[in-house]
């Protein structure tokens, strides 16, 4: 597969765990070397490549086969490499009756390969988006219109997929960013926060959805004022302040902190065996997203890039692959989207990219 130059992402984060440290600020686990980062990249990749189907796709399913083109794309492939090209083949052919998950990550799969050429089809499906919102700012798994309330998750990569298609050029309804604006804002947890998986679980605040709170105050922020996302305006307040306090708080990258009691004993008629490292690889993703969103390098003293980047390093299988609770294919395209620092390039203006990651003071 011909790579297309990825180093700018890991430069820079170098280039800010040195001024980090010329700065006094706490010493942590150091970001592998850029050859090495590289390296996994190259063999997560060169697994996720290998393990496409003859028809194009990873998986039956809309979501996998989206996230593995994005992964593979971030990765180093161009765009017009048969990998993608039949990967795109397969997205059109199960286009036709997507749920949320499925339609949001084409979305963002086919704005990010090309805009221009899959503009019909990318316009299509952010109409379906947007009149499949609920009452109350959220998306459910099912993609209508009318329901009362969705889910946290469905939620996030709804609105990702509407501010990919809105870079793109596709002309989204603002109020749809300001209802789920509200929603977010209104359902953080007094106590801690953080939120959980919906409405009627925000006292159980965990990892990956407390992150998906904070990087969707900055999105449907920036949607429903119409700016970008780098302007400090979308990026001030206390709610977000909080929420970063959480992570920051419960910080690992070896697990979904909090996911085992918010998933498992916590939680009446669930499973009683979900351990904090259930859908870790997802949570790694969710980290990168809204420490980019947010403009964040560190959570407390946590250098989120180099903890991460070190941990995948180091539990990457010699197949290039890595495994979790998610299915392989799964957690290998969440591993080399947090690696190639994904969010930067495909949801920030090359302007914005160029503007350092900030951490706030301590608070």
């Amino acid at each position: 597969m011909t790579r297309i130059p990825r180093t700018l992402p890991v430069l820079l984060a170098a280039a800010l765990l040195a001024a980090g440290a010329r700065a006094g600020r706490p010493k942590g686990p150091e970001a592998p070397g850029r050859e090495a980062i590289d390296r996994a990249i190259d063999r997560g990749a060169a697994w996720l490549e290998a393990a496409q189907k003859p028809d194009g796709s990873w998986k039956r399913d809309l979501g996998t086969t989206s996230l593995a083109a994005l992964a593979l794309f971030h990765s180093g492939a161009k765009p017009g490499e048969r990998v993608l090209r039949k990967a795109v083949s397969a997205l059109h052919l199960r286009l036709g009756r997507p749920d949320t998950y499925g339609a949001s990550t084409a979305v963002m799969a086919l704005a990010t390969l090309d805009p221009v050429k899959y503009r019909a089809s990318i316009t299509r499906l952010v109409r379906l988006l947007e009149r499949a919102q609920c009452r109350n700012g959220q998306w459910s798994y099912r993609l209508r219109a009318g329901g009362r309330a969705g889910d946290n998750s469905n939620t996030q990569f709804a609105l990702l997929a509407l501010w990919y298609a809105r870079r793109a050029g596709v002309k989204v309804d603002r109020a749809v960013f300001a209802r789920s604006l509200t929603f977010f804002e209104r359902t953080q947890s007094e106590a801690d926060g953080g939120w959980g998986y919906s409405e009627k679980e925000r006292a159980r605040s965990y990892g990956s959805m407390t992150a998906t709170g904070l990087a969707v105050l900055v999105i449907a922020k920036g949607g429903a004022r119409g700016l970008n996302l780098a302007d400090p305006r979308v990026r001030r307040g206390m709610r977000l302040k909080r929420a970063a306090a959480w992570i920051a708080d419960h910080f690992s990258v070896q697990r979904n902190p909090k996911a085992n009691f918010k998933l498992g004993a916590g939680m009446r008629g669930t499973r009683k065996d979900v351990k904090d490292s259930f859908w870790k690889h997802y949570w790694l993703w969710s980290l990168e997203r809204a420490a980019t969103l947010a403009g964040r390098e560190r959570f407390g003293k946590h250098d989120w890039y180099a903890e991460g980047a070190r941990h995948l390093l180091e539990t990457q299988r010699d197949d290039g692959s890595w495994v979790g609770s998610e299915a392989p294919h799964l957690a290998t395209s969440f591993a080399l989207l947090f690696l190639t620092r994904s969010t930067r390039r495909a949801v920030l203006t090359e302007k914005e990219r160029r503007k350092p990651l900030t951490t706030p003071s301590p608070r």
